[in-house]
This record gives structure tokens, C-alpha cells and sequence, in this order.
């Protein structure tokens, strides 16, 4: 029998599953099983305690990373539960990426040796299991956000260059409305800075602009 670490449990060599612990460990049981039926499914003619061996393996590291050794000492009930529904989680996803047909190259690569289990759960986690259309989704959600820090972070740099703001000069990079700028001593209508900073004159100083949208920098005359 091949002992299942820290349930009190065992596999038998038909994969048969024996608990002589209390109820806690019925979930654990119940995933085991699972991940040995998937396993199953994609290497019918393997070995008959391949696919017991490797779902031994990776339930015991979803419990590690996801629950921990000792889940329930030292913590709250508040945060076993979680702990716990993340465990739920991150089996259905492991199970699902099993299943899929797209990945079965994957899955044989497990059950063979030549993919260890920390690395199959490591490709699930990164989205290398899901279906094509949801990885496309989630890359163009990741390309989105990373757009959108790239942008608050230009604004917030922006922000901090120039002390004046106007919505007369129009970037020439992204074409948006209001943009950041100084004033460029000695340069253009530098004689004439007798005005406010509103762009409210006519001297047409030279000025130095930032958009707060794209983060472009450039130069340009101060519009009348």
C-alpha cells in the first residue's frame, strides 16, 4: 500500500482508498479520486498505480501550496474556510485542464515522468491548460492592464514634471485634448511672460508638453 501522507489514509494497488480518519479528510479522498480518474481516462493502457501515484502527488501539492501541511492549527476559521474553498478551486481547474483533449500531450508527459507534478501545476496556474479562446481572453486582459498601468504611470510621472495644466494643446501623439507644460526660459516670447499661466495671452512662448494620456513629450508654441 502506498501510505497517503498526513490523512492517516492508503491506495490500494486497485485504487481503492481507506480512511481511518474523521470526516475532514473526506474532501481530500474525494479529489484523489478525481485526479486518478482523469488520469485514468488519458493513459488507459499505463501502468495500474501510475495514475494512483502521480494523483497522490498532486493532490498532496494542491494541499500544500493552496491549504498548508497543519490547515487548520494556528488559524482561524475564517481563514480555513478559505483556505479550503481555494483548494475546491484550483482542483476543478486542474481537473478540467486534465480533460480537455488539447491537453492530453501534456497529461501523458505527467504520467510518464517526463513532466513532474509541481510543473504541471505550475503550467495550469499560469493558464497553459485552459481552452484556447479563454487563454486569448486572459492574455488580452493581462495586455489591457498592463496598458492601463503603462498609462497611469506616464499621468502620474506627467503630473509631477510640468506645474501647469491646459486643455488648448492637443497631443500629437494620441490625439487627446489637455496636456502638462512648462514654460522654456529664454526661448520664444520669454521677454512677454508677463501673463498667467492660463494660456490666456498672445506672446506664443515656447513651451515644453507632456500628455498625461500617452506620456509624449514634445515641444511646442503656446497657442494664442
Amino acid at each position: 500500500l502506498t501510505e497517503y501522507e498526513g490523512t492517516g489514509s492508503s491506495i490500494g494497488a486497485m485504487g481503492d482508498v481507506h480512511c481511518d480518519r474523521d470526516a475532514s479528510d473526506v474532501a481530500r479522498i474525494k479529489a484523489l479520486h478525481l485526479l486518478m480518474e482523469a488520469l485514468k481516462a488519458v493513459g488507459p493502457n499505463s501502468h495500474p498505480w501510475a495514475a494512483e501515484f502521480v494523483a497522490w502527488q498532486l493532490e498532496a501539492l494542491l494541499q500544500e501550496e493552496l491549504v498548508g501541511v497543519h490547515p487548520i492549527t494556528g488559524q482561524s476559521a475564517t481563514r480555513a474556510v478559505k483556505a479550503e474553498r481555494g483548494y475546491r478551486a484550483r482542483l476543478r481547474r486542474v481537473l478540467q485542464g486534465m480533460r480537455l483533449q488539447a491537453n492530453r500531450s501534456m497529461v501523458e508527459s505527467l504520467m510518464e515522468g517526463q513532466l513532474s507534478p509541481r510543473s504541471f501545476l505550475r503550467a495550469e496556474e499560469s493558464g497553459e491548460l485552459l481552452p484556447e479562446e479563454q487563454r486569448e481572453r486572459l492574455a488580452q486582459h493581462q495586455a489591457d492592464a498592463a496598458e492601463r498601468a503603462a498609462k497611469e504611470a506616464n499621468s502620474a510621472k506627467a503630473a509631477s514634471a510640468f506645474p501647469f495644466f491646459s486643455e488648448k494643446i492637443q497631443c500629437q501623439g494620441c490625439s487627446s485634448w489637455g496636456v502638462r507644460y512648462d514654460r522654456i526660459p529664454h526661448v520664444g516670447g520669454h521677454h512677454k511672460l508677463g501673463k498667467t499661466a492660463s494660456l490666456g495671452g498672445t506672446d506664443h512662448a515656447r513651451l515644453a508638453a507632456q500628455c498625461p494620456s500617452c506620456g509624449l513629450r514634445w515641444r511646442t508654441d503656446e497657442p494664442p
